[in-house]
């Protein structure tokens, strides 16, 4: 026979006997999650169970170690290179202290080749000096598809023609002076 106090706990009466054994989850869940977190290493599992569980135990955790837990699991996302996964378990932490010092990470600041000006809309054109900011480096034609540039000096191409610069060059294309970084 089993009754069912709560959803944390229940009392269980062992067939036969006349024992009571109490159960409380919740506690046994904290303490898997910290001994998964802690004892081996297995990040992954802690934080997914603190998104899925969220406000139901997030309370019962120490808030500066379910932080380091995310901050530790969006370092792996990112070292594997999955930055999709490290933005989305970003975008679903509910840690401050991960919010504010990640939120920032995925705006990449863009400028135009011409005149350096800071492009504040989405377009391929330049407000300040007119240029149409996605002509390739190289062969001078607008790029149609992936378009690469360097973060230094916002000159950029056609993938395949930067891939090919880059692999005999350091220097950029157009003559600026910037030693690009083009991995």
């Amino acid at each position: 026979m089993v009754e069912v106090e709560d959803s944390t706990s229940a009392l269980l009466c062992l067939p036969g006997t006349h024992s009571i054994v109490s159960w409380n989850g919740t506690s046994n869940l904290i303490e898997m999650i910290e001994h998964l977190a802690a004892e081996e290493g297995d990040v992954q599992t802690a934080v997914t169970l603190v998104l899925v569980l969220g406000d139901r135990i997030r309370h019962l955790l120490n808030d500066s170690a379910v932080e380091h837990w995310f901050f530790s699991y969006i370092d792996v996302l990112s070292r594997c290179r999955l930055w999709n996964a490290a933005a989305q378990v970003v975008k679903l932490c509910q840690c401050d202290g991960v919010q504010q010092r990640l939120s920032h990470r995925s705006t990449i600041p863009v400028h135009c080749g011409s005149c350096l000006r800071s492009l504040q809309r989405p377009y391929w054109h330049c407000e300040g000096c007119k240029s149409v900011t996605n002509t390739c480096s190289l062969c001078h034609l607008a790029v149609r598809g992936l378009y690469v540039w360097c973060r230094g000096c916002s000159h950029g191409g056609h993938l395949l023609h930067m891939r090919e610069w880059f692999s005999r060059n350091a220097a950029c294309p157009t003559g600026c002076g910037h030693l690009c970084e083009y991995d």
